[in-house]
């Protein structure tokens, strides 16, 4: 959490944070060996070396739907839908 509160990070893409992991202000934290704490900071400058040494990637947003099993177990056959009935037909009316 300190990097968070000390530095105040905005990106939403792989490439904006590779930027703001390349940004003078990140570069002198971590080289200061004691960033964002002095347990943490070698762990850090190993994501953070980690992070830049590897390509951009490209994220991505999938959805998916599942249907989900009732509490009252599965149905044979789903409900009627009011009004889908079948159409009436002119034998029917009197």
């Amino acid at each position: 959490m300190a990097a968070i509160e000390d530095a105040k990070p905005v990106f939403v893409t792989p490439a904006e944070m590779r930027a703001w992991l390349e940004s003078d202000e990140i570069t002198a934290y971590t080289d200061a060996d004691n960033w964002p704490t002095p347990d943490t900071a070698a762990l850090w400058a190993r994501f953070r070396t980690e992070a830049l040494s590897g390509g951009i990637q490209k994220w991505s947003v999938e959805h998916y739907k599942r249907l989900l099993d009732s509490a009252a177990g599965p149905q044979t056959q789903p409900p009627p839908v009011p009004g889908s009935g079948p159409a009436p037909s002119l034998a029917d009316s009197s």
